[in-house]
């Protein structure tokens, strides 16, 4: 209980850091960070980016395959806890072992899946940091012009100044 009150109060944190920072034209989430908070919490990375669609997918994925990895050992523990109250010559001990076996090998392939959830979560949130100005620039809607061709100055989060070029095609 006391584990599922920090999750919320970190999860609850890594929302109001993405909804009460700076304002969303000039804010631009740091892809460090994002990176960071994925690899602690599952979702707080993509929630951080205001990617909100997409933390409940890292969470949900991050969050079975954990039970399942937390399911095995448990089944581990009792059949090993059951098999040395049996004679190894009998029937019941090389059955029990299988399934041991079989239980085990379960857990490592979930092991692994975590592992890869973790850190495709981390790499998705870091990505995102890093095009998230270029979303929202992608985002501004399209202007039409007489002339059909338009140069517009563009600034960046960093700073830097560049030039945008539109055509505009009126095809049949």
């Amino acid at each position: 209980m006391i584990v599922m009150k920090k999750w919320f109060l970190l999860l609850s944190l890594g929302f109001a850091i993405s909804v009460f920072s700076q304002d969303s034209l000039t804010w631009c989430p740091n892809p460090k960070i994002a990176a960071g908070l994925s690899l602690l919490i599952p979702g707080t990375g993509q929630i951080y980016n205001k990617s909100y669609w997409k933390a409940p997918i890292a969470m949900g994925l991050e969050g079975y395959t954990g039970y399942v990895i937390i399911d095995s050992w448990k089944k581990m523990n009792n059949l090993e806890d059951f098999g040395r109250g049996l004679d190894e010559n009998s029937p019941e001990y090389a059955i029990t072992r299988n399934d041991w076996e079989k239980t085990r090998e379960l857990r490592n392939i979930h092991l692994w899946l975590l592992t890869g959830f973790i850190l495709l979560s981390s790499i998705d949130a870091y990505v995102d940091a890093h095009l998230y100005p270029w979303v929202s620039e992608m985002a501004r809607p399209i202007e039409r012009t007489e002339t059909g061709f338009m140069l517009s100055p563009i600034a960046d989060s960093n700073g830097g100044l560049g030039v945008g070029i539109r055509l505009t095609l009126d095809l049949p």
